[in-house]
């Protein structure tokens, strides 16, 4: 890939940005109970009118946000996900769940003082960084980078591997950054998203020849953290680059100290012909 080296001395990574260039996953809650008016005769009917004709104007009189139900049903609830700073915190099983919280005639007093405000568990956000090295078997070694933030449902994340081939001396850097859905629940979580890629030949001094973008048009990546302290990791993509497809595939296991999480695994990225894959450690801090 060095623009001095001769063509038959190009390796792996060399192979793999000509063919990329082409140049040779809410839930929601609510409760209530169906009033029961029984046989109790025209008062009790029209007692029952009456209440519902009041929640009714009281509900509009709150703009929607409930009032009081006269003790007929309990406050409509909502459920929102949660983050925990870390999986199994609190006792709990995995980094995420589900808040549920009452609103209507309770959220009212609450704004009114009538009740102390306490704040919600959890947090509605979350954000990790990632390291991690691997050594593939053609000679090859890998450095990688990782971040994701999530708020709420909606999350970012970027990835950046660094490969260097020893019997040339040659590099190459490959890129992504994503946009994507969050979703989960207790020990369970999916990530998916899409974005564009990119591949950097460090070697060629003119930045329009040294990088070649593409786009990664969909990857899905499963959490899983069964029982404390374990925590597993399955996924894969799929993208183009201007002249060939490329996927990627990875697989961890891991067990998490708190804050930090340390695990094993296996990557395998093919770039048209060119398999870039192997066996990998790392570590991931959530902040």
């Amino acid at each position: 890939m060095f623009a001095s080296a001769p063509a038959a001395a190009g390796g792996r990574l060399d192979q793999a940005q000509r063919e990329a260039s082409g140049s040779s996953s809410s839930r929601s809650s609510s409760s209530s109970r169906d009033g029961d008016s029984g046989d109790s005769g025209d008062g009790e009917g029209a007692r029952l009118l009456l209440s519902i004709v009041g929640a009714m104007v009281s509900g509009a009189s709150d703009g929607g946000g409930g009032g009081s139900y006269g003790g007929e049903r309990p406050p409509p609830r909502r459920s929102r996900m949660r983050y925990r700073p870390y999986p199994y915190e609190g006792g709990g099983r995995g980094e995420v769940f589900w808040l549920e919280e009452q609103v209507g005639e309770r959220a009212h007093e609450l704004e009114l003082g009538a009740l102390p405000a306490r704040a919600p568990a959890g947090r509605p956000w979350s954000f990790r960084v990632g390291l991690e090295g691997a050594f593939l078997p053609t000679n090859i070694a890998r450095g990688g980078l990782q971040s994701r933030l999530m708020v709420g449902l909606f999350e970012l994340n970027t990835s950046w591997s660094y490969f260097h081939e020893f019997d040339i001396h040659d590099h190459l850097v490959v890129g992504d950054a994503k946009a994507g859905l969050s979703v989960g629940t207790e020990g369970l979580r999916l990530h998916v998203g899409a974005g564009p890629s990119v591949m950097i030949d460090p070697g060629v001094p003119e930045p329009s020849q040294a990088a070649t973008v593409g786009y990664s048009f969909a990857s899905a990546w499963l959490e899983v953290q069964p029982m404390k302290p374990i925590s597993i990791g399955l996924g894969g993509e799929g993208g183009r680059m201007p002249g060939t497809f490329y996927w990627r595939v990875r697989g961890t296991a891991g067990i998490t100290i708190r804050r930090v999480e340390l695990f094993a695994g296996y990557e395998h990225l093919q770039v048209g012909t060119v398999a870039l894959g192997g066996p990998m450690l790392g570590v991931v801090v959530r902040i």
